[in-house]
């Protein structure tokens, strides 16, 4: 028991690791980009780094986190090969259109994201595979490769005064070689053969998780807009950099993702320690999460200023409340992780839809009241209910499966999905 739990611990740690390295590494990376080049140029930057952002999102819930929870338990080359086949393919119509509309628009930038996109979509699902074969390890070399590349490369890119394109390709170029480098650590490679395969067993919950993301990244951009058109830009500015100062938070979220949804998969036959890996998971981001809200809200005037400029000043007045919502967010982790795990992919679409409605409905006439400050009450309303919903569900799930022995944890799923599932 003693050398389980330190094997857990040691996984975790790694998972935290790394993904503490992914963020801060890109955060750096911006900072830096930020003060070399022309606010245009940093623009043109940014809008292209966020174009991969949201394709990786889109890849994340269709490929890596079905992989996690169909087979966190036990990988399968397969499965492996299914996985990273569908998210080449997904990389390659993504870098189709990419491709086309930079040629369309004479955006060479948005051209070079497009060229390496089959490559990074690759490198990011042979992360997610590294934590279910438990090798968290090979995802942080496979990280900490591609963070050294892309800063050197991208001071090498401004020393010579390159182009936007060309920071793009700095910190591309090294991506693509880290993933590669994954592939060849863990003996796995795309296989197009197991495509078909592999979608038919994931598709039951990769449409589900897809429409999660939507509905979740969906409400914050509607929320910032509101707050722009409403308030002004300016206020739209101090609750988007609200949002990365909570990155670290972000950071220990993501990193019980890739450590912890393995593990409960690994106890879907054992009920009681599904249920203390889900109340162990809430506490621990809890503290944290409390821990860092509090941080920032004592932190001198002064050095806020300093760290992030003026806007430090209009930030500092809504960091308690964006706090209360990632404290709540935090909560739901937990519970949300065990549902996952449990394969309860409808039930989770339906508890991100409402509390999206919810959301969007209470968006408007407390920002028209409050501002951003009512803005920012709306969108924890709506992580109040989803963290409410998270609880009640997984302790009636895991509760029910104690009683049934245990026995019937792992087919807790929709009738449909489970049949198209066995189909496979």
């Amino acid at each position: 028991m003693i050398r389980a739990g330190r094997a857990l611990g040691v996984r975790t740690g790694l998972a935290v690791t790394d993904q503490a390295v992914s963020s801060l590494s890109n955060i750096a990376l911006t900072v830096v980009v930020a003060r070399a080049v022309a606010p245009d140029d940093f623009g043109r930057y940014v809008l292209v780094i966020a174009t991969f952002q949201f394709v990786v999102a889109v890849c994340q819930a269709v490929v890596s986190e079905p992989f996690l929870v169909l087979c966190g338990g036990a990988p399968d080359r397969r499965s492996e090969g299914g996985a990273l086949g569908t998210a080449v393919l997904i990389g390659s119509l993504a870098a189709g259109v990419l491709v086309a509309v930079g040629l369309l628009t004479s955006a060479t930038a948005v051209v070079a994201l497009g060229l390496a996109m089959p490559g990074l979509l690759l490198q990011d699902t042979l992360r997610f595979v590294a934590f279910g074969q438990r090798r968290p390890g090979v995802a942080l070399t496979s990280d900490s490769i591609w963070s050294a590349g892309q800063v050197l490369a991208t001071l090498w890119v401004l020393a010579h005064q390159g182009t936007v394109a060309g920071l793009v390709l700095a910190w591309a170029v090294p991506g693509v070689a880290s993933g590669l480098c994954a592939a060849s650590i863990l003996r796995v490679w795309p296989s197009l053969g197991q495509v078909p395969a592999w979608a038919r067993r994931s598709l039951p919950f990769a449409w589900r998780y897809l429409g999660e993301v939507m509905a979740t990244v969906g409400v914050f951009q509607i929320a910032l807009y509101l707050v722009g058109w409403m308030v002004g830009l300016a206020a739209a500015g101090w609750l988007r950099l609200a949002q990365t100062l909570f990155g670290p938070v972000h950071v220990a979220v993501s990193a019980a993702r890739a450590a912890m949804l393995p593990e409960m998969v690994r106890s879907l036959d054992r009920p009681a320690r599904l249920a203390g890996l889900r109340n162990i998971t809430a506490a621990t981001l809890i503290v944290f999460t409390v821990l860092w809200t509090a941080g920032l809200m004592v932190l001198p005037r002064h050095v806020g200023v300093a760290a992030v400029g003026v806007a430090w000043l209009g930030v500092a007045q809504i960091l308690g409340l964006v706090g209360v919502q990632k404290i709540l967010d935090a909560s739901g982790a937990g519970p949300f992780l065990a549902l996952r795990a449990l394969r309860q992919a409808r039930l989770t679409l339906r508890v991100r839809a409402l509390s999206g409605v919810a959301t969007l409905v209470a968006l408007p006439p407390l920002t028209y009241t409050w501002g951003v400050r009512g803005a920012l009450v709306a969108l924890a309303f709506g992580s109040g209910l989803s963290c409410a919903a998270w609880w009640v569900s997984a302790v009636r799930r895991v509760r029910f499966a104690e009683d049934d022995g245990g026995s019937g944890t792992a087919d807790e799923i929709d009738g449909m999905d489970l049949a198209l599932e066995r189909s496979s």
